[in-house]
């Protein structure tokens, strides 16, 4: 198994961790970000949109581990 295979099923496995609460928020997070993308004056660029999106991913395991106390 290579790196991004053991990234990725790490990623998996800490969404499938988030309670509703949380799934909502990251959701909202995302779906706020596309429609400046779409909606804005054209300053949002894509490049932008894919790092604030990948951005929110990063939070993903954080957010877990502070639910469990991990942190």
């Amino acid at each position: 198994m290579n790196q991004e295979t053991t990234v990725l099923d790490s990623m998996l496995q800490n969404i499938d961790q988030l309670n509703e609460e949380e799934a909502k928020a990251f959701l909202k997070l995302i779906y706020t970000r596309i429609n400046i993308y779409e909606k804005g004056n054209g300053n949002y660029l894509a490049e932008k949109l894919i790092k604030d999106i990948s951005n929110v991913f990063t939070r993903v395991p954080e957010v877990t581990q502070i639910r469990v106390g991990k942190k």
